[in-house]
This record gives structure tokens, sequence and C-alpha cells, in this order.
């Protein structure tokens, strides 16, 4: 024959009824300013939604948030697992030219390098047009030879 299922005695809070739970919420809401904050959210909606609009209607905010969001889309398909794997692994204190070839040759490795060094040229396009909206002329390092670009 089965053994009877102790179960515990509820606790004194899921006792409460739901008023005394509703005040509870309430004043732990108040006491920590939360509902301070949410009603001058609220009184102040129209001139915040007005400030967002406004700042969402530039362009490089909207470009902003279009990338920002496209990051947040690649960073979601990385499976979780594996990330925490690589964070955790100790890397050795010595790298050598072999093992990051080795590396640099799997498929993987060279899909991710062609799209970061498309995104480090876009940077650096960027960068330059930006020199030369304020009339300046990119800077040189002091080791990059004439007629070789930069």
């Amino acid at each position: 024959m089965a053994e009877p299922i102790d179960r515990p005695e509820p606790d004194r809070q899921a006792r409460l009824a739901p008023e005394d739970l509703s005040a509870r919420f309430l004043r732990a809401l108040e006491e920590h300013g939360v509902l301070e904050f949410l009603t001058a959210a609220v009184e102040q909606s129209d001139r915040l939604l007005a400030i967002l609009v406004r700042e969402l209607a530039q362009e490089s905010r909207t470009r902003t948030l279009r990338n920002a969001l496209m990051l947040l889309a690649l960073v979601e398909k990385l499976p979780a697992e594996e990330l925490e794997r690589i964070w955790a692994e100790e890397p050795p204190s010595r790298i050598g030219f072999t093992e990051l070839w080795r590396r640099l040759r799997s498929p993987a490795a060279r899909r991710g390098l062609y799209r970061l060094t498309r995104v480090l040229e876009a940077l650096g396009a960027e960068t330059g047009s930006l020199a030369a909206k304020r009339g300046l002329r990119p800077a040189r390092h002091p080791s990059a030879r004439p007629g070789r670009g930069a």
C-alpha cells in the first residue's frame, strides 16, 4: 500500500487574503519609490513620447537602433553553452602561430573573420568620411610610407 504524501503546511503568506497581498505589494512599491516614478512617467507621458519620437526621427538614431537590433539578433543565434565554455576555458599563456593558423583555417573562423573585416572596412570608411566632413585629413601613422595608401 502506498504511503500518504506529507504535504507541508502552507506558509503564512499563501494564506493571506488577496486584499492583504495587494496592500503589501502597493506598500512595497511606495516604499521603494516605484509608484512615484510611475506616476511621474504617466503624468509626463505626452512629453516623454514627443522626446522619444523626435530622437528616433533622426537618421543617426534610426541607424544606431537598427544596428543594435542586428547585433542582438546575431548574439541571439550564438549557442549560450558554447559561449560559456569558451569564456570559462583558460587560454594558454603562449599561443603559437601554428595554433592560430590551424584555427583560422576552419570554415567557421573564416566566415567570422570575413564578416569582421567587412565591419572594420565600414568603420574605416565612416571615420574617413567624418574627417572629410569636418575638413580634417585623416592622421597617418608615422610608419606609413608615402604612396602606400592609408
